[in-house]
């Protein structure tokens, strides 16, 4: 259900999927704001991201889907380069 304060808005729900790649750190603020946009306004958010973030990610109540990839040699990778 939308909150009062959006009420006013004719916001249709949307399917939404937020790709991340990264750390834990960089998916936590994600979580937070697929959880709003769920709450807030019935949109169905999705967060696309690494395997090993997906007890994370779904015990914060947001739908998963993998990516492939494993985020420590990316960031090593990033870093070196």
């Amino acid at each position: 259900s939308k909150s009062d304060q959006f009420d006013h808005f004719d916001i249709p729900q949307l399917n939404v999927l937020i790709m991340i790649v990264g750390s834990r750190g960089d998916i936590q603020p994600f979580c937070a704001l697929a959880q709003a946009m769920k709450e807030n306004f019935g949109h169905r958010v999705r967060i696309a991201t690494h395997k090993e973030h997906e007890s994370f990610v779904m015990d914060q109540g947001v739908e998963f889907h993998p990516i492939g990839g494993e985020p420590r040699k990316l960031m090593a990778f990033m870093v070196k380069h």
